[in-house]
């Protein structure tokens, strides 16, 4: 009973993690700048892939926003009476990658 449990909230986190990233996969890419701005006030660990030349970031353009880890703890039990099967998931770190043209 509690591996399915497991399955269905881990399963849960990443059906909103991905949703998140769909909604993130529709920025301007013509505004580096502005969409690693918003990825990282939307709590994510954005990591950047820059091809090409060596010019400023913000004067790159945005080819490709990709999925990268999500890091979680699963804590059994609040320390409350009876409350031993309780299963309580945290979000750690996610993570993000931006590929950029310059």
């Amino acid at each position: 009973m509690k591996k399915r449990t497991i399955v269905a909230i881990a399963t849960g986190a990443l059906s909103v993690a991905a949703v998140s990233l769909g909604s993130v996969s529709h920025a301007d890419p013509a505004d580096a700048m502005s969409t690693l701005s918003d990825l990282q006030s939307q709590g994510y660990v954005v990591f950047i892939n820059k091809m090409g030349g060596v010019a400023p970031l913000s004067e790159c353009t945005v080819v490709k926003v990709r999925p990268g880890q999500m890091v979680t703890r699963m804590d059994s039990g609040s320390g409350k009476p009876g409350s031993s099967d309780d299963i309580i998931t945290t979000t750690e770190v996610m993570t993000i990658y931006v590929d950029v043209q310059c």
